[in-house]
């Protein structure tokens, strides 16, 4: 720490000694290892006596070692058990997940950059026989496991019951509701706005949108806010809107599709996800000379256009804000849960041509 002092007529800087835990320790009346907890929130410290650590070492202007910190963080490491491990906690068991290309690739990237941050990530699926989230929190903690990553959970406005102070957490997307954890997703909103502007780049000027209302809770409502946005600076009847949540089969909402497209007349139909596969197969509904595009890829190689919400960046986002979680030793449901967004990119293709 420095400060400036005035030395005859001049300024100068005086560097000062850095204020350390047996300074605090004395000034509380503690132990240096009471300090050490209080200020890493560590859970054996009353609360009272840990707001009063905090208090002294701020007025104080102590300031962790980085160094130390580090030391400290490779020590503990190599004394717990797992505390390398990052669970991948999941709704449905692998082979159903894996099905999703977008579920498919976040893990991957999550995967990927939790080896490269000297974690691992381990999957718990949470419909294991007799596993509930009680249970599920025992093994964790037991296992010395800090991190825990919530996947996407398929259906909107979930909630999941874990002992979340034991826990550094995020979750990826908006399906998870409650309780409100730090979340990593798309851009939704940048991300269908985008889309829309660029099918307009493409000469589009009548773009058809499809979605459901599942569809657009799991994203906060934002793909509907972007299309929404786009009907008040053009038109509504630049942008038709189908609402296909009446339909609970997928034969009868092809059937509804199929009709609404026949009856209009669009340059383009955006879907989501997979939605342009089931305008496709078995026979295509799509006439031709329209543009099929997505929000979302369905394949690595998807043959329209298509806003590719980078779902790998997702994953590994999500390590990072965990394993900092863990790094500033915090647990628990946040005060202040923070959204990190990341921005897709739009990948365009040729106008599809429909298959024979």
């Amino acid at each position: 720490m420095a400060q400036w002092q005035r030395i005859g007529y001049a300024i100068v800087c005086v560097k000062k000694e850095r204020v350390t835990v047996q300074e605090i320790a004395r000034l509380a009346g503690v132990a240096p290892s009471t300090v050490s907890r209080a200020l890493r929130s560590h859970p054996s410290i009353p609360a009272q006596t840990r707001q009063r650590i905090e208090e002294i070492a701020r007025k104080s202007g102590y300031r962790p070692d980085p160094l130390i910190s580090a030391l400290l963080e490779r020590r503990y490491k190599r004394t717990a058990r797992e505390v390398d491990v990052i669970a991948y906690v999941t709704p449905q068991e692998e082979h159903l997940w894996r099905r999703s290309y977008f579920h498919a690739c976040a893990y991957r990237g999550a995967e990927e950059q939790a080896l490269k941050r000297g974690y691992r990530l381990e999957h718990f699926p949470l419909t294991a026989p007799g596993m509930n989230g009680r249970r599920l929190s025992r093994i964790l903690y037991h296992r010395g496991i800090q991190g825990v990553l919530i996947a996407p959970l398929g259906r909107p406005y979930q909630r999941i019951n874990l002992d979340w102070e034991h826990f550094s957490c995020a979750t990826i997307g908006y399906s998870l509701i409650r309780p409100s954890l730090h979340r990593v997703c798309p851009h939704y909103f940048h991300n269908m706005f985008l889309a829309l502007r660029s099918l307009r780049h493409m000469q589009c000027r009548r773009i058809a949108s499809i979605l459901t209302d599942n569809m657009s809770k799991r994203n906060g409502q934002m793909l509907l806010s972007a299309i929404t946005l786009h009907r008040h600076l053009y038109s509504k009847a630049a942008f038709p809107l189908f609402n296909a949540s009446a339909y609970t089969e997928r034969e009868t909402a092809r059937a509804a599709i199929g009709k609404w497209l026949e009856t209009q007349r669009f340059d383009a139909v955006f879907g989501v996800g997979t939605l342009p596969v089931m305008l496709l197969k078995p026979t295509p509904l799509v006439p031709e000379g329209i543009v099929l595009a997505a929000m979302g890829k369905s394949s690595p190689h998807d043959p329209w256009p298509v806003l590719d919400q980078k779902p790998e960046v997702v994953g590994a986002a999500a390590i990072d804000v965990i394993i900092g979680q863990i790094q500033r030793n915090e647990r628990g449901i946040p005060e202040h849960p923070k959204v990190v967004m990341v921005e897709g990119v739009w990948e365009p293709a040729s106008p599809l041509a429909v298959p024979s």
